[in-house]
């Protein structure tokens, strides 16, 4: 998911990320900009949105599905790479038995995200990586190249009071 700053990449995430901790699939959401508070905030804030959209009656049910599903971790000290996801996966899986086969990364920078090394741990662990990158306004991100890096990549644009998602790669 590519997208400037503050345009949505993170609800995105969540709302992916929802989806299949609802169907029963192990998540974990890391997120490189934001604390573990604020990333469960959003999570709760979009669950009710839908919830209510749906007139779901059993809120309850659905959220205690979803912590059972998924686990949120903040690393906010900018140097997160394969290595860590790594250890993490470890710690997860010996620690507390959560092994996640969906995983979001929350917070990449066009700028530096290369995804040769993704690709590798991806295909190794059989997990499905989403990830949401940060773009800039000044044109120096060509997204449609960026897009090769992925299987699937859409952007997010704001278009006046919307945002338009745009798919570039399926």
């Amino acid at each position: 998911v590519f997208a400037r700053a503050g345009i949505g990449k993170s609800a995105f995430l969540v709302h992916v990320a929802l989806t299949n901790a609802l169907r029963g699939t192990p998540v974990l959401h890391i997120s490189l900009t934001d604390g573990h508070a604020r990333v469960r905030s959003m999570y709760d804030e979009i669950l009710t949105e839908v919830a209510n959209a749906a007139r779901a009656t059993d809120i309850a049910r659905f959220q205690v599905e979803i912590e059972r599903n998924r686990q949120i971790h903040s690393n906010l000290d900018g140097d997160f790479g394969t290595a860590e996801l790594s250890s993490l996966l470890e710690t997860l899986a010996t620690i507390m038995h959560f092994r996640p086969t969906v995983v979001m990364i929350d917070g990449m920078d066009a700028a530096t995200f290369s995804s040769g090394a993704w690709r590798e741990l991806a295909k190794d662990l059989s997990l499905r990586l989403w990830f949401s990158v940060r773009t800039h306004r000044t044109g120096e991100t060509d997204t449609d190249v960026l897009a090769q890096q992925f299987d699937t990549a859409v952007q997010l644009s704001p278009k006046g009071a919307d945002i338009a998602l745009v798919v570039l790669r399926v």
